[in-house]
């Protein structure tokens, strides 16, 4: 068991490790050496064991200075919706308003924030020719702050709506997708893949594969990013409000369970459209969601967008985010791979085939 010495310890070591990286940068900076290049590549090297090879990546906070190539350009009638908080640290929400600005010139780009933001942030925003969304914070959060992504997104999206939007993008103000000219990859594939149904829905719906292994956790899709037609997109958040109060997951729960309980806000979301609107019998089984994987949505790679995510709890890190599957450590967890574009594709070409053994992966603890 960790001790409070454990943690003592372990944030006196990273208090040391910035120290010496503060120091280290400035004979760099004096002989306009590549500091991170060089930093990283050592560490890369020393941690490098018969086990793992390291790497690292950078990520530019503005556009590259690259040759642009040249390009159709999107629908007229696109949006970007950013909703949550505006993250002023290091100006990250109002950094990637302009990075979208400059690639994606035709774009709408809503930002759906909350009442009482910073009046700086929102009058930056709004002279960069964003359009602000202000919503009131719901009196209950919800599990794991539900109802704040509900209401936000869909304040967000019914702004799209007004302005006679088509295809609307959702994603969040501490997020940015860092891979130049990927919406237009993505409504080629919504033009490649039509849907199932047109009755139930206007087009497919393009989500992000999952950084936990959730081929086998039913609807357990990533709600950090959606891609289609407006009206799709807005029936996902149409659903009720969390009224649950919050409570701990049984520590042995499945991930049947799981999905039955609804417990976190992905399964919530995708669980309730699925039910509600594409007619699914929501009955937890991998075949079940399978199948509304194959017919009425696509999985793209957090790799293929680059999404940048500066959040540093170990299950945001890279090495979960872009790995292929699950690299959990603790052994009584099933390490599955992710529901990415090449899992998804081989499911929709028929060459990755459901069998009623995968049902037992469902019922392994969460």
């Amino acid at each position: 068991m960790r001790t409070k010495g454990h943690f003592y310890m372990e944030g006196l070591l990273k208090k040391l490790i910035i120290c010496y990286m503060k120091l280290l940068r400035v004979p760099f900076r004096a002989s306009k050496k590549k500091y991170h290049d060089f930093l990283l590549t050592e560490i890369c090297s020393a941690l490098t064991d018969e086990k793992f090879d390291i790497t690292y990546r950078l990520s530019p906070k503005d556009p590259l200075e690259i040759p642009v190539l040249q390009r159709r350009g999107m629908d007229n009638r696109f949006a970007i919706v950013m909703q949550g908080p505006i993250c002023v640290k290091e100006d990250f929400t109002v950094r990637t308003v302009k990075y979208y600005r400059d690639i994606y010139k035709e774009a709408v780009i809503i930002v759906s924030t909350w009442e009482g933001e910073s009046p700086q942030a929102i009058k930056t925003l709004e002279d960069m020719g964003a359009v602000l969304v202000r919503s009131k914070l719901p009196e209950k959060s919800g599990i794991l702050n539900l109802n704040y992504q509900i209401v936000s997104t869909l304040a967000g999206i019914q702004k799209a709506k007004e302005l006679h939007i088509r295809y609307v993008a959702k994603t969040r103000t501490d997020q940015r997708l860092g891979r130049p000219f990927i919406f237009e990859y993505l409504l080629n594939l919504l033009n490649h893949f039509p849907g199932g149904d047109p009755h139930l829905q206007k087009s497919r719906i393009i989500s992000l594969s999952m950084n936990y292994g959730n081929l086998f956790t039913p609807y357990f899709m990533s709600d950090f990013f959606y891609f289609g037609q407006v009206g799709d997109i807005e029936k996902l958040y149409l659903c009720p409000l969390d009224t649950r109060d919050f409570y701990p997951l049984d520590p042995d729960a499945t991930c049947r369970e799981v999905a039955k309980r609804m417990y976190p806000p992905e399964i919530y979301i995708f669980k309730h459209y699925v039910v509600d609107y594409l007619k699914g019998n929501g009955n937890d089984t991998v075949k079940a969601y399978w199948d509304i994987l194959k017919h009425y949505f696509i999985c793209v790679d957090i790799k293929t967008v680059n999404l940048v995510f500066p959040k540093y709890a170990s299950h945001f890190r890279d090495h979960w985010m872009y790995g292929d599957y699950n690299m959990n450590d603790r052994p009584e967890r099933m390490r599955t791979m992710n529901f990415d574009f090449i899992n998804w594709f081989n499911l929709y070409s028929g060459t990755l085939k459901y069998d009623a053994v995968y049902e037992k992966f469902a019922d392994v603890r969460f």
